[in-house]
Parts: structure tokens; sequence; C-alpha cells
């Protein structure tokens, strides 16, 4: 993964008014890193699923020590069929 970016943060506070600069130091820079990521998708029933998701990156300043993801899905909608297409053609086939 590589991050574009060349420039500081700026910003103002609400009530007092005043204007915060990041220093030089603190500018955004390029960045590029490494990320791994690996995850599962188990189906529980016909429309519900539950997905797991580990990510770490490293390589780079902008860093993902340890990320972990977990949910539910649920689709809605028509229910698809799990019988096989039959063929139509009938068996056996003779040659004369």
């Amino acid at each position: 993964m590589y991050d574009v970016g060349n420039g500081n943060i700026n910003f103002e506070t609400i009530s007092g008014g005043k204007t915060y600069k990041s220093k030089d130091s603190d500018a955004i820079q390029n960045d590029g890193r490494v990320v791994l990521n690996v995850g599962t998708n188990m189906k529980f029933q016909e429309h519900t699923r539950v997905y797991f998701d580990f990510e770490k990156s490293f390589g780079g300043k902008l860093l993902t020590d340890y990320q972990f993801n977990l949910g539910v899905r649920y689709s809605f909608g028509n229910k698809l069929s799990s019988k096989p297409k039959q063929d139509t053609s009938s068996l056996p086939l003779k040659i004369k």
C-alpha cells in the first residue's frame, strides 16, 4: 500500500478562533508499507453470514499494529435454488 501526501495539517478552534499549524517535521509525507490481510466468511443459514478479518501492516510510517473485524451479514431478496440444473438430453445416446 502506498500513500501520496505532501503538506501540513491546519485546524482552527471554534471557541477561541485560534489557528494551529503542524510543524514541518509533522508534515504528511509519502509512505509505503506492506499490508497482510486474512479473513473468512461463514454461512450459517440461507441468508446469514458471519465474517472475520485480521490485518497487520509493517515497513512504513503509518502502521496498523493489529486490526480485527467481526460482523454479520444478512441478505434480503429472492431465495436462490440450491438444486443443480438437470440435463435435458436423453441418455444413453445411440449411434447408428
